[in-house]
């Protein structure tokens, strides 16, 4: 798949934010695994993605919200080449955009100083999305009082989101960026090649420019999981959107990587909780006309 993507970008450097409206088809080369200062928003406009923040993987759908804190090692790739995916970016210096926040409050202190963590997309409500929208609204038309507006929207965003934390706040327990840092080329590696279905460990290593036992200890202190284990929950990630469209169950399974309908039933219910023949018979029951929301 080509990775590209285009961007139309609204900022407002004298506020600290920047709004971007990207479409896909995405991929690692558009979206490669890395870091800044600011607090980024994604939020899923259209199609279906994976989210990649450290070692932690999850799948976004439309409507959904991810949080990444500062310096936080993440990356974006639309689930299938034809998804059509659309999103909505918003990064922000907190020191610059909540000027005047109280750094020794708990709410200021859990944005200003990146304290926050959100191991898995949000389904924000519609008074939070209104908010998300209409950051890029104001910056893209310049408004009359863009700036206060802007800042409002944030800050009503930030307190929904507060209110959302868990019970402990806390850094991402990810751990070593030392080891995300040097890993980077695996994770990039691993976005382009996880269909191969013969990927081997030494395959993986090499194009980490590591030794097999280097890689090995490395993946396990960076990600707490042994690199197969950690492919095939990423296999089944990739996977879980197809169940959408129309290929078969077992097409989708050599798609993503897995020798057989057996191996991508067995580590789907691994990851899942169910097979994905019941998940399809989920989504279209979920799909039909009176489902329940």
């Amino acid at each position: 798949m080509k990775c590209t993507h285009t961007t139309i970008l609204f900022e407002h450097p004298a506020v600290g934010i920047r709004a971007e409206r990207q479409t896909g088809p995405f991929g690692v080369r558009a979206s490669p695994l890395h870091f800044h200062g600011e607090t980024e928003l994604i939020y899923i406009l259209r199609g279906m993605a994976v989210q990649q923040i450290n070692e932690r993987m999850f799948v976004m759908r439309p409507g959904s919200l991810s949080v990444i804190g500062p310096d936080q090692r993440h990356s974006l790739c639309a689930a299938a080449a034809d998804s059509g995916l659309e999103v909505l970016v918003i990064q922000f210096d907190a020191q610059r955009a909540l000027d005047g926040l109280d750094p020794a409050d708990e709410f200021g202190r859990a944005w200003l100083q990146g304290e926050l963590f959100f191991p898995a997309a949000l389904q924000p409500p519609p008074s939070a999305v209104q908010d998300l929208l209409s950051i890029g609204q104001e910056l893209e038309q310049e408004l009359p009082c863009c700036e206060t507006m802007v800042r409002a929207s944030l800050l009503r965003l930030l307190v929904y989101l507060w209110r959302q934390r868990p019970q402990r706040v806390c850094r991402d327990s990810a751990g070593d960026s030392s080891s995300i840092d040097l890993l980077a080329e695996t994770f990039r590696f691993l976005s382009e090649h996880y269909g191969d279905e013969g990927l081997t460990l030494r395959q993986v290593a090499e194009a980490s420019h590591l030794s097999v036992s280097h890689f090995c200890r490395l993946f396990r202190s960076a990600t707490d999981k042994s690199f197969h284990d950690y492919l095939n929950h990423y296999r089944v990630l990739r996977a879980e959107p197809l169940l959408h469209g129309g290929r078969t169950l077992t097409e989708i399974a050599y798609l993503c990587g897995f020798g057989s309908f057996s191996a991508f039933s067995r580590n789907y219910k691994k990851y899942k909780g169910c097979s994905p023949r019941q998940a399809r018979r989920e989504l279209k029951a979920a799909q039909q006309p009176g489902s329940p929301p």
